[in-house]
């Protein structure tokens, strides 16, 4: 596809469409050339921008929205919420009565639930989707 846009949806709609490629209308003709020629080796292609704006995509979309869709239980919920709160594991801990090693393993199981690979991550998830 040679487009003139530079958004998400159209990048992201025309590969799933079946397009083999994604390349800008203001990329120096040569590089279209190029790009067009190895299109038609069978090589999928894409602008600079339109990698970025699907890998965004994908990122995004590998990230569930709430904690339903995650799959969290109402005990991970629980602990996301006092993360997010700025407590450490001791202290969350005390808060529902459980030992230091439970709350290190729920909070492995929340991360890979929500495709996340820190605490921090995790706690601006909470921020962005529990409305803390």
């Amino acid at each position: 596809m040679l487009n003139v846009s530079n958004t998400e949806s159209d990048s992201d709609g025309a590969l799933r469409a079946g397009a083999d490629g994604c390349l800008l209308k203001d990329m120096e003709p040569e590089e279209i050339v190029s790009q067009l020629n190895r299109a038609v080796q069978g090589h999928i292609v894409l602008s600079d921008s339109a990698s970025q704006l699907i890998a965004r995509s994908l990122r995004d979309e590998a990230n569930p929205k709430t904690s339903d869709k995650a799959g969290l239980t109402a005990r991970e919920t629980q602990i996301l919420n006092l993360v997010a709160h700025g407590l450490r594991n001791k202290l969350i801990a005390r808060e529902p009565g459980i030992v230091e090693g439970t709350v290190k393993i729920h909070l492995k199981h929340r991360l890979r639930k929500l495709s996340l690979r820190s605490r921090v991550e995790a706690v601006v998830w909470a921020a962005e989707h529990l409305g803390q």
